[in-house]
């Protein structure tokens, strides 16, 4: 992550050492609109690299690719919009009040993109989770369900009964941190079938347990808990 960063700011000192050098190295008539479209482009410049920081972060803000791919695009087309808006402004207006106009609707119109960005960023991953942890648990129910049609007359048949139910009518639409643990005892249970009964209590045991623990995440979740 230091080294991505460290790398963003010597790009983002090579691009404003470019465009210094261009505007005082050109023939620019030097004016209050051309010193100002030259602050505007810096500025946006700034704000560019500074939003590719933030993106490359952990920031909860970008989960998904998605939401990341998204704000760098519209922080990309902001920059490109305002260097070439600025820079011809700055050679053609005798006012300030049209650059800082134009200015203003650049902005205006980047935060209503990213607003979007973010809105529906946060809408795909909240449909991808959902359809993450819903997988997880019909996996989980078929491998119950399995086991129950195999081994019907095993003395353990109510406990997997029970635990093909807690699966079957469990809230699928949310991911809990116990939903990869909850798969890999149900791959030990199935392992144990054929081996000791104290294997297969300890193997069931353990997804009950997990069940449990799961449903209470999942209760905290709906109240609005962590």
């Amino acid at each position: 992550m230091k080294s991505k960063n460290t790398t963003i700011i010597v790009v983002a000192l090579i691009f404003l050492i470019v465009t210094f050098a261009a505007y005082f190295l050109l023939n620019i008539e030097r004016t209050k609109v051309s010193n100002w479209s030259l602050a505007l482009i810096v500025a946006s410049e700034l704000i560019f690299f500074w939003g590719l920081i933030v993106a490359s972060s952990k920031d909860e803000t970008f989960r998904g690719p998605f939401a990341r791919s998204g704000f760098i695009t519209v922080l990309a087309l902001y920059l490109v919009a305002n260097i070439i808006t600025m820079a011809i402004l700055g050679r053609t207006l005798k006012s300030l009040n049209t650059l800082f106009l134009a200015a203003i609707l650049i902005n205006a119109i980047a935060m209503v993109l990213l607003a979007l960005v973010r809105y529906f960023s946060k809408r795909f991953y909240a449909e991808e989770v959902a359809d993450l942890a819903t997988d997880v648990m019909r996996i989980g129910e078929h491998a119950l369900h399995t086991l129950l049609s195999n081994h019907g007359k095993d003395p353990t048949a109510p406990v997997l009964k029970k635990l093909f139910e807690a699966f079957k009518y469990s809230e699928k639409g949310v991911i809990t941190g116990h939903d990869g643990e909850l798969l890999k005892a149900i791959k030990v249970l199935e392992n144990t079938f054929g081996e000791d009964d104290e294997a297969k209590d300890e193997a069931l045991s353990r997804v009950e347990s997990l069940v449990e623990q799961r449903n209470y995440e999942v209760s905290q979740k709906k109240r609005g808990g962590t």
